[in-house]
C-alpha cells in the first residue's frame, strides 16, 4: 500500500540505505553552512590575503559532503538520489524534484561556463573539481598540487569560484534533503 510520499513500488534496501546516507550527508552540508556563517576566532594576513585556520577547517567541512553529492559515481550523488525519489515517489514528490532541477540549472550552467584566465579558457567545473579535491584531501600532495599550480597560474580567483560553487551546491543539497525526507517519512 502506498503512503502519502510513496508509489506502489517498494524501496529496495540498497536504495533506502543510499537515501539515508544522502540525508546524513545533507545534514553535514547543513551544519557546515551554519558554521561558515559564524565569526572566525582569529586570522592572519599571508601574502596580502587573509588566512584563517577556522575558516579553512569550516571550508573543508563543507567540501566533504559537497564532493560526495557532486561526484557522479558516488551513491549519494544528487542526480542519482533524485532519480530514486522519482522512481519511488508520488506525483507530488516528482513535481518537487522537477522544480528543484529547474533551480539547479543555473548552477550547472555556471559549472559549464568558462572564464578566460591566463589567456586561456578554463571551465568552472574544472576549477571547482580541482579546488574541492585540494580542500578535502589537503594533506595528499597528488590532490593539492594541481590546485596549487592552477592558483599560481590564475590567481586567487580560482579559490573564490570553487568556494562560491560549493556553497551553492550545499544549499541545493539541503533543499533536496527535504524532498528525500518526505519520501522516507511519507
Amino acid at each position: 500500500m502506498a503512503t502519502a510520499g510513496m508509489t506502489e513500488a517498494e524501496l529496495r534496501p540498497m536504495d533506502r540505505s543510499n537515501l539515508r546516507i544522502f540525508r546524513q550527508t545533507a545534514d553535514e552540508a547543513r551544519t557546515a553552512l551554519k558554521n561558515l556563517a559564524q565569526p572566525d576566532e582569529g586570522f592572519s594576513v599571508v601574502g596580502g590575503f587573509v588566512q584563517s585556520e577556522t575558516r579553512k577547517k569550516r571550508t573543508r567541512e563543507l567540501c566533504i559532503p559537497v564532493r560526495r553529492v557532486y561526484l557522479p559515481k558516488d551513491p549519494v550523488n544528487l542526480e542519482h538520489t533524485l532519480d530514486l525519489v522519482c522512481r519511488y515517489g508520488s506525483g507530488d514528490l516528482q513535481a518537487r524534484v522537477d522544480e528543484w532541477r529547474k533551480r539547479y540549472v543555473p548552477i550547472q550552467e555556471e559549472l559549464d561556463s568558462a572564464s578566460i584566465l591566463g589567456g586561456r579558457p578554463i571551465t568552472h567545473a574544472e576549477i571547482f573539481e580541482t579546488w574541492v579535491d585540494a580542500v578535502v584531501f589537503n594533506e595528499i600532495p597528488e590532490k593539492t598540487k594541481p590546485f596549487q599550480a592552477m592558483e599560481k597560474e590564475f590567481g586567487k580567483v580560482v579559490e573564490g569560484i570553487g568556494f562560491h560553487l560549493a556553497e551553492r551546491i550545499a544549499g541545493m543539497t539541503v533543499e533536496a534533503d527535504e524532498i528525500v525526507g518526505a519520501l522516507l517519512e511519507g
